[in-house]
């Protein structure tokens, strides 16, 4: 039997699935996403770093706004998307605050991309590069 046997495929949808339910599991107590890393940002002691303070709200925000307000929290969300990208290359942040921006941006990628407008995802594709800025500051 070849090592190969044990592995559980997942399909594709499942993994979609899986990556959409993220930020929703960020607003259920106790719970927390693989990439926010409760250990490293002690969440469950309320010591939140600013970015991921900010994603909790807006993820609140959207979670709760009526269909007439999407729109304005989405303008809030992409706000707080640029504030990010806008402030990486003059971070003297330490690494704790750089991850906490990444992990902040992912989330707010996962909402735009699978949100329920065309334009968030349009919005969201335009701000990929960031992670391209990232991986090649991190190579420095």
């Amino acid at each position: 039997m070849t090592p190969h046997a044990y592995v559980q495929t997942i399909s594709e949808d499942d993994l979609v699935r899986i990556l959409k339910s993220y930020p929703q599991n960020m607003l259920k107590s106790g719970q927390f996403p693989p990439f926010v890393h409760h250990r490293v940002y002690k969440c469950l002691e309320g010591d939140v770093l600013e970015p991921l303070a900010n994603a909790f709200c807006c993820l609140g925000a959207l979670n709760e706004c009526l269909p007439s307000s999407e729109h304005f929290v989405f303008q809030l969300l992409n706000a707080e998307r640029d504030r990010l990208v806008k402030s990486f290359w003059n971070s003297g942040d330490q690494v704790i605050d750089v991850l906490a921006a990444i992990h902040a941006m992912c989330v707010y990628q996962i909402v735009s991309f699978f949100g329920s407008s065309v334009e968030q995802a349009r919005v969201a594709e335009l701000q990929q590069p960031y992670f391209l800025k990232v991986k090649a500051h991190s190579q420095c």
